[in-house]
């Protein structure tokens, strides 16, 4: 269906020339990997990204708009045969901390190579840029540089005011989670305006 339909507003715009965010890229994404990988979603990723990065909790799930309902026990995740892939993984701080080392270290958990770093790369490049905002690679949103500088801050943010974050450059990532079901707030400007800011200059000033 996805497929089919064009997006409402997009039908005749060429890929690449204009930015639209949304979700349904991600369900489209996941359905094509099924179909050229042989299996589902959930063994794939098992079998790509969780056993080489030796990942305990981290799956794909559907209880995006039902998180007050979800009991926090990763037996109790709905929605395993057809994943949310935009917003359904769960995660602990573990499992998170080494998907974010993953794309600090060219695609590699440990010895184990399980991204190229052509492909982690890839996920940086700007795709396009909402009007007043930053720009957009693949699932991080590419905080604007100092002029005459190259971007260096990757954000990702979640729904429920979560945001993690790559920095290239000091060669470090972070992850902050805030209790809110609501969706209402966001974690985003907050992080990148103070908190982000100050563990820039205390890593700036031991080196």
């Amino acid at each position: 269906t996805i497929y089919q339909n064009p997006v409402d507003g997009d039908e005749g715009t060429a890929p690449g020339t204009a930015f639209a965010y949304g979700g349904s890229q991600w369900q489209l994404a996941g359905g094509v990997a099924e179909i050229v990988g042989g299996a589902s979603w959930r063994q794939l990723w098992d079998q790509y990204i969780g056993e080489p990065c030796d990942l305990e909790v981290f799956q794909y799930g559907n209880n995006l708009f039902s998180a007050t309902g979800w009991t926090g026990n990763p037996d109790d995740l709905i929605g395993l045969d057809n994943p949310n892939m935009e917003g359904g993984a769960i995660s602990n701080l573990d499992d998170y901390g080494k998907i974010l080392s993953m794309h600090l270290n060219d695609g590699s958990c440990g010895d184990n190579k399980v991204m190229s770093q052509a492909s982690v790369e890839f996920m940086r490049i700007d795709r396009g840029t909402p009007v007043g905002g930053p720009g957009y690679g693949m699932g991080w949103w590419i905080q604007p540089a100092a002029e005459g500088e190259e971007a260096y801050l990757y954000t990702d943010s979640g729904f429920y005011a979560a945001m993690s974050w790559i920095d290239v450059s000091r060669d470090y990532a972070g992850y902050v989670q805030f209790e809110d079901y609501t969706g209402a707030s966001s974690a985003t400007g907050f992080l990148v305006s103070e908190l982000i800011p100050l563990i820039e200059e205390a890593l700036d000033a031991v080196q």
